[in-house]
């Protein structure tokens, strides 16, 4: 079972063995926690952009859930909250976080650019993957606690063509991309 495509607001998540496909606008702006006892995912497709704006979190309870960011797919996260995804995320598309907090409990994966603004924070306390092809930029705090970054893609301290500070709190494992 799959959720309408360009679903303007959604303040629900997948339960139980749903999937929700977004190609349009999906906007989180309820705090409140979803969790899962069955297999879902939520999957951010080519040209969808999820906007998540509240202290949200989105966990698994006995079950699986996943959430994929494709490519030429965009994930926001604005406000000063923080918002926690406690799943495997895959991220092929942007991750944008220009407020608050984005809390990453699960396997993180990325091929795709993260962007962290001044003031905001990615955290990912099981550690992060940043693939051949990924970038990590901005002039934010990466905070990988006791984890470590495995880093086979591009670190950008300000971004492109931008001199900045990217703060890293953690263990860097730098490989030939770097």
């Amino acid at each position: 079972l799959a959720q309408p495509k360009n679903t303007p607001r959604c303040n629900t998540a997948p339960r139980n063995g749903h999937t929700t496909d977004n190609a349009g606008t999906l906007t989180r702006s309820v705090a409140a926690a979803r969790s899962d006892s069955g297999t879902s995912a939520i999957n951010n497709l080519a040209g969808g952009k999820f906007n998540v704006r509240a202290s949200d979190r989105i966990f698994n309870n006995g079950g699986t859930i996943t959430v994929s960011n494709a490519a030429g797919a965009m994930l926001t996260k604005s406000g000063a909250a923080t918002s926690l995804i406690a799943t495997a995320f895959n991220n092929a598309g942007q991750v944008d976080i220009t407020g608050g907090a984005l809390a990453l409990s699960g396997a993180f994966t990325s091929s795709g650019t993260i962007t962290v603004s001044p003031g905001a924070t990615m955290s990912a306390t099981a550690g992060l993957t940043n693939a051949p092809g990924g970038v990590i930029e901005g002039n934010g705090t990466l905070d990988l606690g006791g984890a470590t970054l495995t880093n086979n893609g591009l670190l950008r301290p300000g971004g492109s063509g931008t001199v900045g500070t990217l703060t890293l709190i953690g263990s860097i494992d730098t490989g030939s991309g770097t």
